[in-house]
């Protein structure tokens, strides 16, 4: 395995890492339903082992020093390049997560902040210069799963993958209309769809009867007076 510096690759707009702590690494079973158990714990090298068979394909290391001196592995599924990119980060403290970790332009990173906020309905958990995370909810298994935006330096393009998006459950998409940066459009009676100021595909669901009809031919962009 090389590693490869990330300045000179591209980086993937979404990231999924799995955080294990300690040796508690029992992952959630609609996550890595077919690792294999041993001795009732789950070790982080079973689940790089998962990750290295087929589908999944090695994709580069990463050097976290002085965080994590062996480095961080990446892996694809298939290959794809249009698909996010997985790695498994062992953690010394807190509780396990499941992150999934959206790359943002630094012109960018402020609004995409104020507009996943605006469609999650919360503040961020955690935040520091260039990053901030959002808890969403924490299932069963104890597993919390997070949505974490981070800033490239100034200059740096994030590569969209045209077969992911990020899909939320929201009450109503009025109060969204001012931060949303392209129109939103409906593909069914409850599903709407629109993108974030990088591109990325953004699906809303609405729950329960939609407030917003058909006979609006999208949300965002030109104003409806439906929404005034």
């Amino acid at each position: 395995m090389v590693a490869v510096p990330p300045g000179l690759r591209p980086q993937a707009a979404l990231l999924v890492v799995l955080f294990p702590p300690g040796s508690t690494l029992r992952p959630p079973w609609w996550w890595c339903y077919s690792c294999r158990r041993r001795r009732g714990t789950w070790e982080r090298t079973h689940l790089r082992a998962h990750l290295s068979r087929p589908l999944w394909q090695y994709h580069h290391t990463e050097s976290l020093l002085p965080y994590q001196p062996a480095g961080q592995d990446f892996y694809s599924l298939g290959g794809g390049r249009d698909l996010p990119l997985w790695a498994v980060r062992q953690v010394h403290y807190g509780h396990k997560a499941l992150r999934y970790t959206l790359y943002c332009r630094h012109a960018s990173f402020p609004l995409a902040v104020v507009l996943y906020a605006a469609i999650l309905g919360r503040e961020p958990a955690a935040e520091r210069a260039g990053f901030v995370c959002f808890d969403l909810f924490r299932p069963r298994s104890g597993c919390k799963v997070q949505l974490a935006l981070k800033c490239l330096p100034a200059g740096s393009h994030p590569s969209r993958l045209p077969s992911a998006l990020l899909e939320f459950r929201v009450n109503n998409l009025r109060p969204l209309r001012p931060h949303l940066p392209h129109p939103c459009t409906p593909i069914s009676a409850l599903r709407w769809q629109t993108q974030d100021h990088d591109g990325n595909k953004i699906l809303l669901q609405l729950l329960g009867f939609p407030l917003l009809q058909f006979d609006l031919p999208s949300l965002g962009g030109k104003p409806s007076p439906v929404l005034q």
